[in-house]
């Protein structure tokens, strides 16, 4: 095995310095190769991108330590916590998308080839591209350009461009085997792939199978996930509400409350519930893929080409308990609850009730989904008249969903067993009788007969269609020359039609599940585009200036729902001596809402906020507050049902689209007289005004409250207060409004940094040194600043630290080579922090503090033809810190969850 120290000294990081320090090419061969760079559509002889680009290659793939490649990525400091991956089992049905700049999924633009992938979602509507539909053998390197408004790949590039590159030039035969797991003897996984691949004289094939399987992690496996802190200000551990459940009077006086099976009484007084005992912390996958490409030289400088895949995944997960069952407020398709009458023969208590209850001994809420992708691109290539090179392809890709979710209540069953009069009216209650007597089925041995839970429970379905047709002709190449060198340019035209469909079952889109409903929704736009792009060698060779290159792309995009937009990007190279180069770059954006956030059907379930007017919170320190809740008649002792209350949201077909705005700038250093030394410095700045967002839910409900105007303002159905006075006869809300809005601008800047020193020959062996910090400089979402603070009120909780980074070193003493790395997060406080609870609380939590993990590499050669690895993530087994986050005590999209974790590779070559 030829030995890189370079490669090898990264293996654990997710960015190759060689593309990153020399301008964010890909350097393949000698510096004479012509390669096309991410980011640009002309082919280039050098490394000469004016654009910040990552690389990830192959074997940082093959020996990270995670069957994830959104994992893989996320060690990137620019690759962000809203980033979905396997540490998210509440939702996105096993998808998993790439966040860069924490400007969400939707503004990253994820590619195979330079060619779109197609939008996937769930039922409620968490939409993305998903990544696990690629086959990772197939992959030969991972671009990542980090500066945003690409339009040499489209208008929407927001954040930037994540392109995925097949290698579709092998030679031979490959063999490779990866299995993993942690030292609690969990987690398990492991893929097997097989590569087949011929150059010939006329071109090449390439033929790919692949299969991965990761086992599931119950969250009960670590201690520091369970006990689940829900509610700071009242010093709660748990959900409210046991599996034996609570009993109130309608004049809302506690009754009664029964026993629970697990979680940890602190306060109130009644059994509390902790969802850790039945759910996933990583949920369970089992991925299979094929794939192939080729390439045939049709005739003389003209090639037909095409790559393809098909990839079948199937998952599960736990989600804990039926979402609560609470009859005094919205349940189901009754919008003001139900009550128990006193005639019935179910209330054992002589006057009208209400029941609050979390069916916990009936099982956890297990889901199984279910995915089929295909991504299939071909097309001709060549050169005319030695000198421009063409392209001409068309792309089609199609993802189908289908997921199940079992032990879902039925809201009217429900009131039918709670009353024997309705019951008794109802066929299928009558066959399987009313509850005898509610306190027995609360007791913690109680339960239904078998026929009245097949009555109560069901299991749900969904489907979900979304598909993505993209034809793009370019031709381009070199013009004429200048003193400087050669005149490029290229130009285009792209059309693309996008469709999708959400396809709920007639349960849920009645409204009759308990704890979510989704309405059946669908639609599609075409966009008609042209781009062009130009390299000016602008100086060369001249006293204080090696070289001054300009690069110009601009593009119209025409939507078929949303008119035309013009978009461009400049980028400028100066190098006043060979050592150091200057880059920068400009560029806008416009982002069309998606099929979802447009056409998604309106969907409900629950959501973890804090009502404002609760007497234990906000409103007693508040005056304006406590002003505007008297005045909307809620009484002074008013507190929450539960931490997760009724949500709404969906589609939003009056969107409008987002426009943006990106700039960077930075240097590369190569100092000639200290060989084996690069660094790189670069500030970035990302604007995106009139942003699609449902807001921060917390943020936006206590500033209404904190509005003298909040009763006028909530009367106006496009103000963001709507519906958050819409309380019921108890004083709870109503479902809140939580739908998509062109709400704001998201800004945010920062720096990236990095150096690399090859030392050479240390000892016996070569000593390698590399490190990578990206500094947030301000994160703002129009709610306020985050910068160095997290928002963990909900599951995969957003993040923003100052500080995010690796260090590595690399000895390289052959056949063998040794990583040690060690990544870094920053300290962070509580973004919500006085919005719930004082600070600090009663556990002295302010924040997380900072947090450091290691990881260790060895790889060798075993023989000619044979490579292993073996691995250590989270040597010394740091347990994730605590932040308040309502489902795990953590955050999982920040922190490892997994502890220490063994993994080893093999690679086989014929």
């Amino acid at each position: 095995m030829k030995r890189n120290h370079k490669a090898v000294g990264a293996l654990l990081g997710a960015v190759s310095v060689n593309a990153l320090m020399f301008g964010g090419a890909w350097a393949q061969g000698d510096s004479g190769d012509e390669i096309v760079v991410t980011g640009s559509r002309i082919v280039r002889s050098d490394a000469s991108s004016p654009s910040p680009l990552s690389v990830v290659t192959s074997e940082e793939i093959d020996t990270a330590g995670t069957l994830s490649l959104t994992e893989v990525l996320r060690r990137d400091p620019s690759v962000g916590s809203q980033s979905a991956g396997p540490s998210i089992t509440l939702r996105n049905a096993g998808r998993h998308s790439i966040d860069l700049r924490n400007l969400g999924g939707q503004r990253t633009l994820t590619l195979v080839n330079g060619k779109r992938i197609p939008l996937s979602s769930d039922t409620i509507g968490n939409a993305g591209q998903d990544v696990t539909s690629i086959p990772s053998a197939m992959i030969g390197r991972v671009e990542v350009l980090r500066d945003g408004a690409s339009t040499a790949y489209g208008a929407d590039a927001v954040a930037g461009v994540v392109n995925f590159i097949i290698d579709d030039q092998f030679d031979g035969m490959e063999v490779k085997g990866y299995a993993g797991g942690t030292d609690n003897w969990d987690g398990l996984g492991y893929r097997f792939s097989g590569k087949v691949g011929r150059i010939f004289d006329e071109g090449s094939v390439l033929l790919v199978a692949e299969y991965s399987k990761q086992n599931h992690i119950p969250q009960t496996n670590r201690d520091w996930a369970t006990d689940v802190v829900t509610s700071i200000g009242a010093q709660r551990r748990g959900q409210l509400n046991g599996p034996g459940g609570r009993v109130y009077a309608t004049d809302g006086s506690l009754i009664a409350c029964y026993p629970n099976e697990g979680g940890t009484n602190v306060a109130p007084a009644c059994p509390l519930y902790d969802n850790a005992n039945q759910q996933f912390l990583i949920g369970g996958t089992e991925t299979r893929s094929l794939g192939g490409a080729f390439t045939f030289e049709v005739a003389e400088n003209v090639e037909l080409y095409g790559q393809g895949f098909f990839t079948n995944r199937e998952g599960y997960r736990s989600i804990a308990a039926s979402r609560q069952l609470d009859t005094r407020n919205i349940i189901g398709l009754y919008p003001t609850g139900f009550t128990i009458p006193a005639g019935s023969t179910a209330n054992p208590y002589g006057q009208d009730v209400n029941l609050l209850w979390r069916p916990a001994q009936y099982g956890p809420q297990d889901e199984k989904s279910e995915s089929n992708a295909f991504w299939g691109s071909f097309g001709l290539k060549g050169v005319l008249a030695d000198r421009f090179n063409w392209d001409v392809s068309h792309t089609y890709s199609r993802t189908t969903g289908s997921s199940t979710l079992n032990n879902v209540p039925h809201a009217a069953h429900l009131r039918y067993l709670l009353d024997s009069d309705l019951c008794a009216a109802d066929a299928g209650c009558s066959a399987v009788g009313p509850i005898d007597n509610l306190a027995d089925i609360l007791s913690q041995d109680g339960r239904l007969t078998d026929a009245q839970e097949a009555y109560l429970f069901y299991g749900s379905s969904s489907d979900t269609k979304f598909s993505t047709q993209q034809t793009i002709a370019t031709i381009g190449g070199a013009l004429f020359s200048l003193p400087a060198g050669e005149v490029s340019a290229v130009i285009g035209y792209e059309h693309r039609k996008e469709s999708g469909e959400i396809i709920p079952d007639s349960f849920v889109a009645s409204g009759e599940a308990v704890g979510s409903f989704a309405f059946p929704g669908g639609g599609s736009f075409k966009t008609n585009e042209v781009f062009a792009e130009l390299e000016i060698p602008l100086l060369a060779d001249l006293p204080g200036v090696y070289r001054l290159d300009l690069n110009a792309q601009g593009r119209y995009s025409h939507f078929s729902n949303f008119g035309g937009a013009d978009t461009y990007k400049v980028g400028l190279n100066y190098s006043p001596t060979p050592d150091i180069r200057i880059r920068g770059t400009y560029g806008t954006s416009f982002r069309a809402p998606d099929i979802v956030e447009l056409y998604g059907g309106g969907t409900g379930g629950t959501g973890a906020f804090q009502d404002p007017c609760n007497a234990s919170g906000l409103r007693s320190t508040d005056a304006q507050i406590d002003a505007n809740c008297d005045a909307l008649g809620v009484p002074d002792s008013f507190e929450q049902s539960a931490t997760s209350l009724p949500i709404r949201s969906g589609g939003n077909p009056a969107l409008e689209a987002e426009k943006g705005r990106a700039y960077t700038i930075g240097a590369v250093i190569t100092p000639s007289f200290l060989s084996g030394f690069t660094a790189s410095v670069d500030y970035y700045n990302f604007k995106v005004t009139n942003a699609i967002s449902g807001g921060q839910l917390q943020q936006n409900i206590t500033a209404c409250y904190q509005d003298p105007n909040l009763i006028a303002r909530a009367n106006d159905i496009n103000d963001i207060c709507y519906t958050f006075a819409d309380r019921v006869a108890s004083g709870s809300l109503n479902r809140v409004l939580s739908r998509s809005l062109n709400l704001a601008s998201l800004k945010t800047s920062g720096i990236d940094m990095s150096a690399q020193l090859a030392l050479g020959e240390v000892g016996p062996g070569d000593l390698t040194i590399d490190a990578k910090v990206s500094h947030l400089l301000n994160y703002n979402d129009g709610a306020g600043d985050r910068t160095g603070t997290y928002l963990g009120v909900v599951e995969g909780a957003s993040s923003w630290p100052k500080w995010r980074g690796y260090g590595s070193v690399t000895y390289d003493w052959a056949p063998v080579s040794t990583t040690w790395r060690v990544n870094y997060v920053s300290s962070m406080t509580d973004g919500y922090g006085g919005l719930l609870f004082p600070i600090p609380n009663f556990l002295g939590y302010t924040g997380t503090p900072n947090y450091f993990t290691h990881d260790l590499l060895v790889s060798w050669e075993v023989k000619e033809g044979v490579d292993a690895a073996i691995g250590v993530n989270n040597v010394l087994d740091r347990d994730p810190p605590y932040a308040y986050e309502t489902t795990r005590g953590t955050l999982p999209t920040t922190f490892d969850q997994l502890g220490r974790y063994f993994f080893g590779t093999v690679t086989l070559r014929f």
